[in-house]
């Protein structure tokens, strides 16, 4: 890669992030986002939950401040609902700009976006029609009543209903959000799909 190209990179990001940041974000809660290679992180996470998976290491998201919390029930566990307060400030902050505005940001940079999925191997197609795709894989998320029982077979604990423990990893976080939390995510996620039908 030369070294021109990069240089782009970087020119096209301070672009982006200057515009995004610009836009009135909830205060205090802005820094949540991760502010580096902000197109491509987009790109590839928005590509991966479209087949059902998140990757972690494109997260668009600083992680969450308190750690995982399970409580005992019987011989095996059950999922704290005290998690779901830890994705409050994430849902305040999304919440926090009309989607209009996100969208009209969207469609300014939507040349870069598509050059970031072209990168990706994907000659012939649209991210716009990713993005869909990805919205749509979203809001199939079962909903299930909150604080599901656990096992912990490992170090990491699972789902002891093999149904939800089956499912790929966007369906279970969206499970690990708590049924309030997901079905504000949903109600948002409808507006966007409205908004970039436009």
């Amino acid at each position: 890669v030369s070294q021109s190209r990069y240089g782009a990179h970087d020119q096209s990001d301070e672009v982006v992030r200057a515009a995004f940041f610009g836009l009135k974000w909830k205060p205090g809660l802005s820094s949540l986002f991760l502010n580096e290679e902000m197109i491509r992180r987009f790109v590839v996470q928005v590509d991966n939950i479209a087949q059902g998976r998140l990757i972690a290491e494109q997260a668009l998201f600083k992680g969450l401040s308190k750690d995982f919390a399970a409580k005992a029930k019987g011989q095996g566990y059950q999922l704290d609902k005290s998690n779901y307060q830890r994705y409050q400030p994430y849902l305040d902050l999304l919440e926090s700009v009309p989607p209009e505005q996100v969208a009209s940001l969207y469609k300014q940079f939507y040349p870069l976006l598509q050059a970031a999925y072209l990168e990706l191997g994907y000659p012939d197609q649209q991210f716009e029609d990713r993005l869909h795709q990805a919205i749509k894989v979203l809001l199939n998320a079962p909903e299930v009543t909150d604080e599901p029982d656990l096992t912990l077979p490992s170090v990491h604990y699972a789902f002891a209903d093999s149904e939800l423990e089956q499912l790929g990893l966007a369906h279970k976080q969206m499970v690990r959000l708590g049924l309030a939390n997901q079905q504000r995510l949903k109600l948002l996620l409808v507006q966007y799909q409205a908004v970039l039908k436009r």
